[in-house]
């Protein structure tokens, strides 16, 4: 008796963890799925970060971090294998004790010409390449308001027609002659207390005949609409300490901006009137501590920590890319991203860098993430909505769903949703056009649960 019994103990909690095992596998169907996508840059170093990727004719480019010498990497079979640019190396030698610092690699493809800019304390420089990252020529450039060793240093580049900018920590300059002059435009940036330095343009973008400019965090958003002959402060919506902006993107007429701070300040903010206003874009967001932000056409990337994220729906819905995959494992931060040739590259601030099939990644619908676990409303995206908008919400269970718009006096004026739902995320999008500006209000309602948002309507 006691043997069968023993048996039937045995058998019970076999098939409890096989049933446990089932269901956990079927909470995180991404786990395995992304993991399999994943393939190492074979060539690139693993003990150092990546900082940037580009495409130059048929060659690739990857630029490192090293804290004794600046190196480039080509590949020449689409990201595949990699081997070292031994036309390019930079020693960062300080004047100070044989010191030397590390060196970030930048890169701007424009125009048939390849152009890598290197930070450091000491040896900041311009590189430009005229046969897709094979030889490399220094411009020898001795900026205008250089630091006493007469470089600066080289935290990213963008272009507006035939005009090229580069941020450097000393503010913005411009070429207009294919990088072999430059000049400083840095008009009405505030002077850095107590040295009155210009601030340091982290990160720069483009969006049609405007430039954008992010600082660290005493220094913001900054705004340019004549090709940085002048600028203005661009930081309504952003707190006063949520202003480290460590990247900017462009979608269409939007410019996103990646904020490194708490889930208080930082995350993603997006503004659609040239930054006159911010509004945070940070549905499912679950690291608000941005180190990279970049966009391909529609999509968007931001990388965290040690966390992938991907939007394509312009920030209204987040999604964690990485769970269980490779990326998961650089612990230290994502240094770079970028999509070329219909490949995605992540480099990592100190493991090596991967790609995958970008098509693969983008291709997952909202229905193979997990169940959500609780009812949430989220805010309707784009918020001022002219004339339309999207309204996205979650339900654990099956539900009764109600969804109303209502104006200032609390009159009903659009009967969005009346129907049972499955499970999951739902979306619906409200065509605000018969209605004037204003402020309105949505709400939804499943069984015991309600909850109603502002909307504005700016037409």
């Amino acid at each position: 008796m006691k043997k069968t019994c023993l048996l039937l103990l045995v058998f019970l909690s076999a098939a409890y963890l096989q049933a446990q095992s089932k269901r956990v596998k079927k909470a995180n169907p991404m786990v395995s799925t992304y993991s399999s996508l994943w393939t190492q840059c074979q060539g690139l170093p693993n003990n150092l970060p990546i900082t940037g990727f580009a495409a130059s004719g048929n060659n690739l480019v990857a630029g490192t971090y090293d804290p004794y010498l600046s190196y480039i990497y080509i590949s020449f079979d689409n990201g595949a294998t990699w081997s070292v640019d031994t036309a390019f190396h930079v020693y960062n030698k300080s004047p100070f004790d044989h010191l030397y610092l590390a060196t970030p690699v930048t890169f701007l493809a424009y125009s048939g010409y390849l152009f890598a800019g290197i930070g450091g304390a000491y040896r900041g420089d311009i590189y430009r390449s005229t046969d897709n990252g094979v030889t490399w020529s220094d411009r020898g450039i001795v900026w205008p308001e250089s630091d006493s060793n007469g470089t600066e240093d080289i935290n990213g580049f963008s272009s507006i027609g035939g005009s090229i900018f580069a941020g450097t920590d000393h503010g913005v300059f411009l070429s207009t002659d294919y990088g072999m002059n430059w000049k400083a435009v840095n008009t009405g940036f505030p002077p850095l207390a107590p040295f009155g330095f210009v601030p340091q343009a982290l990160r720069i973008a483009a969006q049609g005949t405007d430039l954008f400019v992010g600082g660290t965090s005493l220094e913001g958003i900054f705004f340019s609409s004549n090709s940085g002959a002048s600028w203005t402060a661009v930081d309504s919506g952003l707190t006063n300490t949520s202003k480290f902006i460590a990247g900017l993107a462009a979608i269409g007429s939007k410019i996103f901006a990646g904020v490194f701070e708490t889930s208080l300040t930082g995350g993603v903010f997006v503004t659609t009137n040239n930054g006159s206003s911010w509004n945070p874009v940070d549905t499912r967001l679950t690291d608000h501590k941005i180190d990279i932000l970049t966009s391909s056409g529609t999509f968007l990337f931001a990388g965290t920590n040690s966390e992938l994220f991907l939007s394509t729906n312009e920030g209204a819905m987040w999604y964690n890319i990485s769970n269980g995959t490779p990326i998961d494992s650089l612990g230290t931060g994502i240094g770079t991203i970028a999509v070329i040739n219909s490949q995605l590259f992540v480099g990592g601030n100190w493991y090596g860098a991967w790609h995958c099939p970008i098509t693969q990644i983008t291709s997952f619908k909202t229905p193979q993430y997990a169940t959500p676990t609780s009812y949430f409303l989220m805010q309707n995206y784009p918020n001022p909505a002219n004339p339309s908008t999207v309204i996205s919400y979650q339900l654990p269970v099956s539900s009764l769903v109600t969804l109303k718009v209502y104006d200032l006096l609390g009159r009903l004026v659009n009967s969005l949703i009346e129907e049972r739902q499955s499970a999951g995320i739902h979306s619906v999008t409200f065509d605000a056009n018969s209605l004037s500006s204003g402020a309105y209000f949505y709400r939804l309602t499943t069984g015991s649960f309600v909850e109603t948002k502002k909307l504005m309507l700016i037409k």
